[in-house]
């Protein structure tokens, strides 16, 4: 039987010691807490969910958003589903970081067998009926092929007129990752992020190329519901900042919520002496005198392992843990408790 050894009953173990995002410069964040709420400073940013759209004098429709459990609470699964915003003011010819937890679910294919890419965020000038303006969009995130043909996926950017894409790993389906385009004004660059790591660097192309449409999460460029993105997102944001990794993977790790309101040295407050656990039979039990709301599982090197949202005192998580040490950070009502163990 594996073993479980506490090592500490409260520990840092390297988290940044303060905000890393300037909350007054977020321009949109959206949780999906089972709703379409802006959770930023941002009052007058709002969503409107389209489940039919007329392009053309042709009526298209799709299906509503549903609902699961995110990588921080809920996430939003979009199903033919289509997202735009109102009032935001965002512009990608200044700098910005954009990024989601993204799960793709699905792939549509060609007849050859060949996958069709798969637009994911978008932005496009749009009238107030919201029908194409004329004016060329620009893809934000999306899943592109790998070769042309091909039947397999990775994940890219075309902001500025040419792709940022991720040539290290296929996008498997099912699988949560956290994807962020940056663009530095400064250095005239774009750069991809894939769960924490840049995965590729280059110049803007068209620097500044002005677009002031409203955002498009989760229908295709021409919104007409085909060729959809089919999957789930979760902690969604823009900000006008320009995030370094150590940001990056702090709002992958945290949530942008956490990331930009609280002192992360703060939240360790908590009295840590009857947050108890232990693991057994591939499960990781773990118990504390307040109500936990939610249970983050890392490795020592601080990739998230596991991420479950709960409420109650005592919790269960599926877990099978290899060999390693490990970190388990449980937010209560009150704050952030934390611990380590090994599994040998």
């Amino acid at each position: 039987m594996k073993k479980l050894f506490l090592l500490c009953a409260l520990c840092t173990y390297g988290m940044m010691s303060a905000q890393v995002i300037d909350a007054n410069k977020i321009l949109t964040y959206l949780e999906f807490e089972e709703n379409l709420n802006e959770s930023s400073a941002n009052t007058a940013v709002s969503y409107v969910e389209y489940t039919e759209n007329e392009v053309g004098g042709t009526t298209y429709t799709g299906n509503a958003l549903t609902y699961e459990d995110g990588k921080f609470g809920k996430a939003a699964h979009f199903d033919t589903s289509m997202v735009r915003s109102n009032e935001l003011a965002f512009n990608p010819e200044s700098s910005f970081t954009m990024g989601a937890w993204i799960k793709l679910t699905d792939t549509t294919y060609k007849a050859d067998g060949s996958v069709i890419p798969t637009t994911i965020v978008h932005q496009k000038d749009l009238n107030e009926d919201g029908t194409d303006a004329g004016a060329p969009g620009r893809i934000h995130i999306e899943a592109t092929r790998v070769t042309n043909p091909g039947d397999s996926m990775k994940w890219g950017s075309f902001t500025d007129g040419q792709r940022c894409d991720d040539s290290t790993q296929v996008v498997v389906h099912d699988v949560w990752y956290h994807v962020v385009n940056v663009k530095d004004v400064d250095a005239n660059t774009r750069s991809l992020y894939v769960n924490g790591v840049n995965v590729n660097s280059i110049e803007c192309k068209d620097p500044d190329e002005s677009n002031t449409g409203q955002l498009i999460i989760g229908g295709s460029k021409n919104m007409k519901f085909a060729n959809p993105f089919r999957g789930s997102i979760d902690d969604f944001f823009i900000t006008e900042e320009v995030l370094d990794q150590a940001a990056i993977q702090a709002v992958m790790n945290h949530s942008v919520a956490i990331a930009s309101t609280q002192d992360i040295t703060s939240l360790h407050a908590v009295d840590a002496n009857n947050f108890k656990c232990y693991y057994a039979n591939n499960t990781l039990h773990t118990s504390f005198n307040e109500t936990i709301e939610q249970v983050s599982i890392y490795s020592i090197s601080g990739k998230l392992i596991k991420a479950k949202a709960v409420n109650a005192s005592n919790v269960a998580i599926s877990l099978s843990a290899k060999a390693g040490i490990y970190i388990i950070n449980a937010k209560t009502t009150t704050g952030k408790v934390a611990s380590a163990f090994v599994v040998d």
